[in-house]
C-alpha cells in the first residue's frame, strides 16, 4: 500500500519542490522583465510624442506670429489709407472703397468696422454699398444701434 506514495524526504519529492520553485522563479522573472520592457517602451514613446508635439507647437507658433504680423501690417495700411494725418476719416466714398479693396485682399476678414475715437461706427462692410458713401443715406439705412447721431 505504501509502494505508490513516497515519503516527503524521498529524492522525487525534493526534485518536485525544486521544479515548482524554479517555475515560480521563472514566472516572477518573466513578469519583472515584461514590466521593465513595458515601462521602457512607454517612456520612449512618451519622449518621442513630446518631441513631436514640441516641434509642432513651435511651427504653429511661428505661423501664428506671421499671421498676426501680416494682419497688423494690413490694418496699419488700412488706417493710413482711410484716415488723414489728423486722424479724421477721409472722404467717406474713398474710405469705403479702400475698405472694400482691403477686404478683397484679406480673405480671412469677414467683416470690418471703422469706429471713431468716441465709439461711433463710421464705416462697415456689413451694409450694402449704396448705404455706405453718403452720411445721410448710411444713417437712414443703418440699424438703429449703428445709426445714432453724431455729437
Amino acid at each position: 500500500m505504501t509502494g505508490s506514495i513516497r515519503p516527503a524526504g524521498t529524492p522525487a519529492a525534493v526534485a518536485g519542490r525544486y521544479i515548482t520553485a524554479g517555475a515560480l522563479a521563472l514566472a516572477i522573472m518573466l513578469i519583472v522583465y515584461l514590466a521593465a520592457f513595458s515601462w521602457n517602451t512607454w517612456s520612449q514613446q512618451k519622449k518621442a510624442t513630446f518631441e513631436y508635439l514640441q516641434t509642432t507647437a513651435e511651427v504653429e507658433s511661428r505661423a501664428l506670429n506671421g499671421f498676426f504680423r501680416h494682419s497688423a501690417q494690413s490694418l496699419k495700411q488700412l488706417r493710413q489709407s482711410i484716415f488723414d494725418s489728423d486722424g479724421q476719416l477721409i472722404d467717406r466714398t474713398r474710405a469705403y472703397d479702400a475698405l472694400q479693396q482691403m477686404m478683397k485682399s484679406e480673405p480671412d476678414w469677414l467683416v470690418a468696422y471703422v469706429a471713431s475715437s468716441n465709439g461711433q461706427i463710421e464705416l462697415t462692410t456689413r451694409l450694402p454699398k449704396a448705404a455706405a458713401p453718403s452720411d445721410s443715406t448710411w444713417r437712414s439705412r443703418a440699424p438703429a444701434s449703428l445709426a445714432s447721431p453724431r455729437p
